[in-house]
């Protein structure tokens, strides 16, 4: 069994607006809860939290000692809040859990290998499924699920839920039928032919018909009057 991670922790008293106060000193507001464990309110070194949470994620059990009696909660990360315009981390929330009890957990994928079509540029790799949900008792839960995509030898392979293997005692909850990695066919831009330019056709000049001197006078002859 991996050894766990662990974070040193302190009660805290501080609670509402006031906890700003503590982030400006590099203090992580936290909370503890659990069916088992009464609710209560922690802090921890801000730093040292992240540098573990980018290691472990939320699908891996850390122990947290708690006090001066460095009192071990066995947790997972449930949720971070996060200040929306910066991304910093305001608060975390730690589920305690029993570690030979079963729970659900989402498990991030992770794609390893090489597809030979997708080297080569044959052909397009597309992942469906990013994280699968799983359920184990707590210390069994697998930090990331691992798939091999060089499996897929050409466009319209697929590797479903169905296909993953996981360690004995992890039950996939997703639809077994659901692909995960599939490929697809590269699309090539159609070469676009501009159309040949059209010749205006020259308009055929109707013969003109030319007209006698006795037809141009349209009107009745003028009689001349008599002299006199």
């Amino acid at each position: 069994m991996t050894k766990r991670q662990q974070l040193k922790a302190e009660n805290r008293k501080i609670t509402g607006k006031k906890v700003k106060q503590l982030r400006k000193e590099g203090i992580l507001p936290a909370s503890i809860y659990g069916k088992k464990v009464k609710s209560g309110s922690i802090q921890l070194n801000k730093d040292e939290f992240i540098k573990l949470y980018r290691k472990t994620g939320e699908t891996a059990i850390i122990d947290i000692l708690v006090g001066k009696s460095n009192e071990a909660h066995h947790v997972l990360v449930r949720e971070l809040q996060k200040k929306a315009t910066t991304g910093e981390v305001l608060h975390v929330s730690f589920q305690e859990v029993d570690l030979t009890e079963k729970i659900e957990a989402v498990i991030p994928v992770r794609l390893e290998g090489e597809s030979t079509p997708v080297k080569e540029k044959l052909a397009l790799l597309l992942q469906e499924l990013n994280e699968i949900t799983v359920e184990a008792a707590a210390d069994s839960l697998p930090e990331e699920i691992k798939i091999d995509i060089s499996k897929l030898k050409a466009s319209g392979d697929s590797i479903y839920v169905k296909d993953i293997a996981v360690p004995s005692g992890v039950e996939i909850k997703n639809d077994p039928e659901v692909v995960v990695v599939r490929l697809d066919d590269l699309i090539a831009p159609e070469s676009e032919e501009l159309p040949e330019p059209e010749t205006p056709e020259e308009e055929a000049s109707e013969p003109v018909e030319e007209v006698g001197e006795e037809e141009k006078s349209i009107g009745k002859p003028t009689d001349n009057p008599e002299s006199n």
